[in-house]
């Protein structure tokens, strides 16, 4: 059975950091955000007014790697949400393609800053909507380890 990644953080915590190192220790591994939407040419320009083309696209290109096989597919994502605009369109795709999740969520204890200018507050409230994703995620694989022992 395959595996797909989900590294979720508020803006700057180091999520592509993380992305960056699995890609640095296994070849295997290919990293896609929402976030490489906004890239063109090697600039990066964000919209936020994009952003729900961008998840779109993200989705898209993770289903495309995984439907092209042979590669591991981390995505890194806020994912401050376990709705359909978070974590459950990629955990549809892992129950479809038969692959298990893995969930990362990093937290930024280094102190810095999102590299693209999030106000602190956005962040803030950010950071506390991912713990809480965090939270509600680990219970939920909590509990179906426990049903399926029983």
């Amino acid at each position: 059975m395959g595996s797909l990644f989900l590294i979720g953080g508020a803006p700057g915590c180091g999520k592509t950091t993380v992305a960056e190192a699995l890609v640095t220790l296994h070849p295997d591994v290919v990293m896609v955000a929402a976030d490489d939407y906004f890239t063109k040419d090697g600039v990066y320009k964000f919209d936020a007014s994009q952003l729900p083309e961008a998840h779109a696209w993200c989705l898209r290109k993770v289903e495309r790697l995984i439907r092209e096989g042979g590669k591991t597919v981390v995505v890194h994502n806020t994912f401050t949400n376990t709705g359909s605009k978070g974590i459950q369109p990629y955990k549809d795709l892992a129950d479809i393609y038969n692959l298990q999740v893995q969930y990362l969520f990093a937290v930024n204890h280094h102190g810095s800053r999102s590299t693209h200018n999030v106000p602190e507050d956005t962040v803030a409230r950010m950071a506390n909507e991912c713990a809480r994703t965090l939270a509600l995620e680990t219970l939920s694989t909590l509990g179906t380890s426990t049903m399926d022992a029983t």
